[in-house]
């Protein structure tokens, strides 16, 4: 009993020594902030609580932080990493204006590794500057106004067309008042399958409800995968996530005649570089990550407003 009471007081000791320590670390790495930057929230737990929140709550966390602390524009820290956020409508504008002044390179490259599973060979090379300006160039042409940005957004309006006309078709076939959506569902699918086609054109992989699930299995682990800690301890996202590799190595073994210049631009630009085929489809991989991420939520609550409203709908 008295062996017991010792280990348990040991045991509080440690814990206690450990917190004391984290808020110290949390002080020491605080202090080199410069007056410049934006004000520091601070987590209630110390170094890893901004980590946990961003896992467990993902995008949404930065709005809960800035509800919370009446702020506009903040920093977060996580061990001595530090990111600044912003979620003002205010201030957003301003931000993107300064695009001379802040650079998304860096983001690039860490995009690669964490989620595109970049290859040390290939990690290094997006470390050149000009490999990450070359990349950025070629998908701010291929999405510039012309012909090729034309025939994608034909191939994703002809696509969009058909998940509303079967809605329509399913709600038309039901009884009065017994018809329902699975509105996030079907958002999730009509923009998947619709933006896939603009990319890839329209045998593209996510015409398979396997790798589609796959993807959005992996799509929630996101913010886990990006932090360097791994907080996948089943291996399930990343489980998920070879699912969708495997299926983009399948479509780039023969990309068809109306992929976008997007994707092929994409290709052109990392093989010239040196990129080996196997990361390259890696790395096409996650550009649903960007295609998807904004276009769900948008379509979902733009669709849940208008329908709020029924006067607007009575229109």
């Amino acid at each position: 009993m008295r062996e017991l009471s010792e280990m348990a007081l040991y045991l509080a000791y440690g814990v206690a020594a450990t917190v004391i320590l984290a808020y110290l670390l949390e002080y020491l790495i605080s202090s080199r902030d410069d007056a410049k930057e934006p004000p520091r929230l601070h987590a209630k737990i110390p170094l890893i609580g901004h980590l946990l929140g961003i896992i467990t709550s993902g995008p949404s966390y930065h709005s809960t932080l800035k509800r919370s602390n009446d702020v506009e524009i903040f920093t977060i820290g996580i061990f001595n990493f530090k990111l600044y956020t912003s979620v003002s409508t205010r201030l957003l504008p301003l931000i993107q204006r300064q695009s001379r002044q802040l650079s998304f390179q860096p983001m690039l490259r860490l995009v690669a590794r964490r989620w595109g599973d970049a290859s040390d060979e290939t990690d290094a090379l997006f470390a050149s500057p000009q490999l990450l300006t070359d990349f950025g160039q070629a998908m701010r042409a291929s999405l510039a106004p012309g012909p090729h940005l034309d025939a994608q957004n034909l191939r994703m309006a002809r696509r969009a067309l058909l998940d509303v006309d079967e809605l329509l078709f399913e709600a038309a076939a039901a009884r009065p008042g017994e018809h329902k959506i699975r509105l996030l569902e079907w958002t999730r699918h009509a923009a998947m399958q619709a933006s896939s086609c603009g990319v890839y054109g329209d045998n593209h992989p996510f015409l398979d409800p396997d790798t589609a699930s796959a993807f959005w299995k992996w799509h929630g682990h996101l913010s886990a995968h990006i932090s360097g800690i791994d907080f996948d301890i089943f291996r399930t996202g990343y489980a998920a996530r070879q699912k969708v590799f495997d299926a983009h190595a399948r479509y780039c073994a023969a990309v068809p005649d109306d992929a976008s210049e997007l994707l092929t631009e994409r290709w052109r630009v990392l093989r010239a570089a040196g990129v080996s085929e196997t990361d390259c489809v890696k790395q096409q991989a996650t550009l649903p990550i960007g295609m998807l991420s904004n276009t769900v939520p948008t379509l979902y609550w733009t669709t849940w407003e208008l329908f709020s409203r029924p006067a607007l709908v009575a229109e």
